[in-house]
């Protein structure tokens, strides 16, 4: 086999890189979520590109659950390939984005931080499907309608007010979950294009304006990741069990 090919094929099939693929195929066919299958891809690929690159060993398997484990390890190979592309520029560029590298480990301290935080939320919002919500409301509506005495109107109308408070707050939870997927697949996408910039400028030289362009890249990501945390806290701050299913853990 030449030798590049061998190179690759030893990449593509390292075991970081399979256990990735090997979770992500399983959880897909016990869930049937279909969106596990380009996050699964995203991860092989970037982790197989890092072991490509000869820069060590791909960073070490999160903890988290699947998916959320494989979500992590595609944004941490991504950190590392910015590190390492870093670690082998010149002198000159490492000292200009010496900032990057403990800006990207507080990034992925939080972005692990907000995945866990999405895990609770899905695992609380799998417990009821929402057909079985709405159904219970329906019945406790019915109830409502049906009550013989006012005594009995106003427990059933207590009942419905309770049942509508926590449909309202799963919805919310939703919104939350949709706004940390949407969030860090827009940090993904500025992290491919931070690596991008650094590699120009190796070729062009470093220049003031291409340090702040890069610096601010990366501090733009830490702000969207901070702000994120506090909207979330905010969410979660709304109801007294909301902490349970989306607070900090």
């Amino acid at each position: 086999m030449d030798p590049r090919a061998k190179r690759l094929f030893g990449a593509i099939m390292n075991p970081i890189s399979l256990a990735v693929g090997a979770v992500g195929g399983a959880t897909f066919a016990m869930s049937g979520a279909w969106w596990v299958l380009p996050l699964t891809g995203v991860a092989w690929g970037v982790l197989s590109a890092t072991q490509l690159k000869g820069q060590g060993a791909p960073p070490p398997k999160s903890h988290l659950p699947t998916p959320y484990a494989v979500r992590f390890m595609s944004l941490q190979a991504m950190a590392k390939r910015i590190e390492d592309t870093l670690a082998s520029s010149d002198a000159t560029i490492r000292s200009c984005l010496a900032d990057v590298p403990p800006s990207l480990a507080e990034m992925l301290t939080k972005v692990e931080a907000l995945l866990a935080r999405q895990a609770r939320i899905e695992a609380y919002l799998g417990e009821v499907h929402p057909q079985v919500a709405a159904a219970e409301l329906a019945r406790l509506e019915a109830s409502h309608a049906s009550a013989a005495s006012e005594d009995a109107k106003r427990s059933w109308a207590t009942a419905i007010e309770n049942k509508r408070a926590e449909l309202d707050a799963r919805g919310a939870l939703h919104g939350a979950s949709d706004r940390i997927a949407a969030e860090l697949a827009a940090i993904e996408a500025a992290l491919g294009t931070t690596l991008s910039k650094i590699v120009s400028l190796e070729q062009g030289g470093v220049s003031a304006e291409a340090q702040a362009g890069i610096t601010g890249d990366v501090s733009d990501v830490l702000i969207k990741v901070s702000a994120l945390e506090q909207a979330l806290d905010e969410t979660s701050g709304a109801g007294a069990s909301a902490t349970t299913w989306g607070g900090r853990s």
